[in-house]
Order: structure tokens, then C-alpha cells, then sequence
């Protein structure tokens, strides 16, 4: 991907299909339960939250932290852990600073927030 232009469709795209898989995770699996499964935490759980943390490192957390139960959810998933969580994620949560090297990270803070004003909008 180095050295090409950023294809702000796919991007556009993508968050909201992030958005929407967050949605679904929030009104379906964490409707009732602290867990994807229920009560318990599931190796479900963890895969989810492995997931989503990969957007950390390209500035996109705010697509699932906007979900409060979602939120909530990645970080009781992520306390159960406890540091085996942040170890085991080092080199993913350290990719963020290449990412900002790569990209004027305000021109993509602008674009990401006229994004999030569009989705709340439609």
C-alpha cells in the first residue's frame, strides 16, 4: 500500500460497515449479556475484541468506542486478561506510528470526522 493515494470510498465504505457490525454487536450479542456468549467469557470474546483493536493503530477506535456497550464490552474482555491483553496486541498498537509517518494524520482526522457527522446524519 506504501506510496499510493488513499481511496477515500473504500475508506468511507468500510467504516460504515464497521459501524454496522458494531451495531449488530451491541442490539444482538451484548443485548443482554456482558459477553458475546452470555456470562462467560468466550474464546468468541476474544477473537471479537482482537478484531476490533486493529483499528487503533489507524486511528479508527471511534467506530466501536462510540458504542458504549461496545466499549464496555472490548474493556471487561480486555481487564479479564490483563497484561497478556497489551503484550500479546505490542506490535499491532506500535504499527500506529508508522501509520502516522504515512499519512497527515489531519487530513485524515478531517475527513474521519465529516465521516462520523455523515453517518449520525443518514
Amino acid at each position: 500500500m506504501r506510496g499510493r493515494p488513499i481511496d477515500w470510498e473504500k475508506v468511507k465504505f468500510y467504516r460504515k460497515k464497521v459501524s454496522e457490525v458494531v451495531k449488530f454487536l451491541d442490539e444482538y450479542f451484548l443485548r443482554e449479556n456482558p459477553y458475546l456468549c452470555g456470562n462467560e467469557i468466550t474464546l468468541a470474546d476474544l477473537l471479537g475484541v482482537c478484531e476490533l483493536v486493529q483499528l487503533i493503530p489507524v486511528r479508527e477506535q471511534m467506530l466501536y468506542e462510540s458504542n458504549p456497550k461496545v466499549k464496555a464490552w472490548v474493556e471487561r474482555v480486555k481487564s479479564r486478561l490483563g497484561p497478556l491483553f497489551d503484550q500479546s496486541h505490542e506490535e499491532i498498537f506500535g504499527l500506529g506510528a508508522m501509520f502516522d509517518q504515512n499519512v497527515n494524520s489531519k487530513m485524515w482526522q478531517n475527513c474521519f470526522l465529516k465521516d462520523i457527522l455523515l453517518l449520525q446524519i443518514t
